[in-house]
């Protein structure tokens, strides 16, 4: 630490790249200086304090910016909003691994820090944030067997997925034996829900029709289906069915949010996914929306790279480009609009563009970032229009570079952190 009428301190990311943080104290209005070393603290010891002299005066001065061989720093005036509305959560301002996110994020809580947060429009009851684990709303120990009853459509690698959809045809469910492909179970439509337990490998916005499929009436199986993957004893699985079921009609919604996920794995499409049938997450944050067609309008929204930006702000990152978005320390913070206040008009343009582009097969989530591509742009150009930020249409093109290279980065995280990993198993 270094005391030079400011506060500064030096610390190294896991990426090898340095920070540099200053919170100027006393001042009537805190202001801000962020700023990234483009040397490692090892170059830069000796200069330590001609660095930290250079920042003093930089803070002194009426510049916005500063740029010099050893570090490149900007400032931020009156960021007590700031703190006060992200207090549980203060990574926005030493979370990133890049200092064009890092600035473009803090430029864009500023803009947004008038609109309510997914946190306070569930305090007024305009929708419902909710989060299931399987087995564990109602019932007790039964965790296990919960698991199990959830069917997956889209080929899930979880050890979990013992039942994979095969089709759903007039009133009959098709599910086949993961593990025997060739072995299938036909049950009563009855005896299945929508749901999602994972949305890798998901390419479109709108899983209707397209979800995932939760088993509820478990004593439909054959018996030598429930022994062979040892959903036994059935008094046990039915323990688990009444969960699901009492959990899908208290907390099932029709917006449904990615949890953890690898940023840059090539099955990662999209954070937030809309079904019109009331859907339950498994261990994944859900939104009910009353008005399906806000619905539409939030999925889509959430989408936005304006919504991934804010989330690379307040994300917990598991190790690198691996992150949990958990719905209470991440989710949350989002600043979304008051969803009284869309207009119809507003809403219609986003029906329109939902209906258009719900259920296309997209570019994954890298892909669409790093080539600027052309879906994603539609959404976030609505976005901007709706909130009336028609001024940052320009800066789409640098937000993409800068949200591609903060997740890049986090990859390079990952694979560090990995090898490092391997190494000391080894040793």
């Amino acid at each position: 630490m270094v005391r030079t009428g400011v506060e500064i301190a030096f610390s190294e990311s896991a990426l090898y790249r340095d920070y540099l943080l200053i919170l100027r104290k006393g001042a009537k209005h805190k202001q801000l200086i962020v700023a990234i070393l483009k040397k490692s603290l090892s170059e830069i010891r000796n200069k330590v304090s001609d660095i930290a002299l250079g920042i003093k005066n930089f803070e002194k001065s009426q510049e916005t910016r500063m740029s010099s061989e050893e570090v490149e720093a900007i400032r931020f005036d009156n960021v007590d909003d700031l703190i006060k509305r992200h207090v549980s959560n203060l990574k926005p301002l030493v979370g990133f691994n890049t200092l064009s996110a890092q600035v473009l994020a803090l430029e864009l809580l500023n803009e947004l820090k008038e609109l309510p947060t997914i946190k306070d429009l569930h305090s007024l009851k305009q929708i419902k944030l909710t989060l299931y684990r399987p087995g564990e709303y109602r019932a007790r120990g039964v965790a296990g067997y919960a698991e199990k009853l959830f069917a997956s459509r889209h080929g899930a690698r979880s050890p979990n997925v013992i039942f994979l959809v095969e089709k759903v045809q007039d009133d009959i469910t098709r599910l086949r034996l993961k593990k025997k492909p060739k072995t299938t179970i036909d049950l009563p439509k009855r005896a299945t829900l929508p749901c999602l337990r994972s949305y890798s490998r998901v390419d479109r916005i709108d899983i209707t029709g397209d979800e995932d499929l939760a088993v509820i009436e478990p004593d439909t199986l054959p018996e030598s289906i429930r022994k062979t993957t040892n959903l036994i004893p059935l008094e046990n699985v039915m323990k688990a069915s009444s969960d699901i079921k009492s959990a899908h009609q208290a907390l099932a919604g029709n917006v449904l949010l990615a949890r953890r996920i690898q940023l840059s794995s090539p099955g990662a499409y999209w954070l937030s996914f809309y079904s019109a049938n009331d859907t339950l997450g498994t261990q994944l944050p859900v939104i009910r929306v009353k008005d399906k067609e806000k619905g539409k309008f939030l999925s889509l929204y959430l989408n936005s790279v304006l919504t991934i930006l804010q989330l690379l702000s307040f994300v917990s990152e598991s190790r690198g480009a691996w992150v949990s978005l958990d719905h209470k320390r991440v989710w949350s913070h989002v600043h979304v609009p008051d969803m009284t206040e869309l207009s119809k008009e507003k809403i219609s343009k986003a029906l329109h563009l939902f209906d258009k582009m719900g259920k296309v097969k997209a570019r994954n989530l890298s892909q669409r970032l790093k080539t600027r591509d052309g879906l994603q742009r539609e959404i976030d150009e609505l976005v901007l229009e709706i909130l009336r930020m028609d001024n940052w249409k320009g800066k789409l093109d640098q937000i993409y570079d800068a949200v591609a290279g903060e997740i890049e980065s986090m990859d390079k995280i990952l694979k560090v952190s990995g090898k490092m990993s391997k190494k000391s198993d080894k040793r």
